[in-house]
């Protein structure tokens, strides 16, 4: 299942001539992940020992981060916040927000609850995706002086199986986001990327 899901990334998308439209990064992105599906993107540290991420792996999770932005409702030009040490999630929230028409906002994991009160209220930004507990427990302190913030969602929930919260809800559950919306309208992100151009984005 795994192994179809991954193919679908490449098969399901030859609609985009990945040479001639490659004037976004989104699209930039994507015609990388046709041309070297099989190769090697990334790679993680995981338990002392490297894990590969090809770019047909990072084109799928990608698509996955920006179809639940998405279905969370984002819209073009709204701003998601991200809080963390480099990691997969970080791209792929980042490319994600980009491929969903969002702008990313980046905030230094080692700022404390009040930058990040100011960060988010100065940005607008609707979304805030935190590493972990720490970078959660931050936004939770001054969450009732940001107006703009809709949802929280967190990387690494170690520490937080009892947590609950209406606001707040894990990365995995927003991939899990993103694949049922990609099944009920499998064209959907191909569209997303059709849509912008260098000339048409006002913010």
């Amino acid at each position: 299942m795994e192994a179809e899901e991954k193919m679908a990334v490449i098969t399901d998308h030859q609609e985009i001539d990945p040479f001639s439209q490659a004037d976004t990064i989104p699209r930039l992105f994507w015609k990388r992940v046709i041309q070297w599906s099989d190769r090697t993107a990334l790679r993680e540290k995981v338990n002392g020992l490297w894990r590969e991420i090809s770019w047909q792996e990072y084109g799928h999770q990608t698509r996955n981060t920006a179809l639940g932005f998405m279905a969370l409702g984002l819209h073009p030009g709204d701003r998601v916040a991200i809080i963390s040490e480099n990691n997969p999630e970080w791209l792929y929230s980042d490319m994600g927000t980009l491929a969903a028409g969002g702008v990313t906002v980046g905030i230094y994991p080692t700022d404390s609850a009040n930058q990040v009160e100011y960060v988010l209220n100065h940005s607008g930004a609707v979304f805030y995706i935190a590493e972990d507990e720490e970078q959660l427990d931050k936004v939770l302190e001054v969450r009732h002086k940001i107006p703009c913030l809709q949802k929280i969602i967190i990387m690494d929930m170690e520490g937080l199986r009892h947590f609950s919260d209406p606001m707040v809800m894990s990365f995995d559950e927003l991939l899990k986001l993103g694949k049922e919306l990609d099944q009920q309208n499998p064209n959907l992100f191909i569209e997303q990327l059709q849509r912008p151009s260098p000339k048409t984005w006002l913010f």
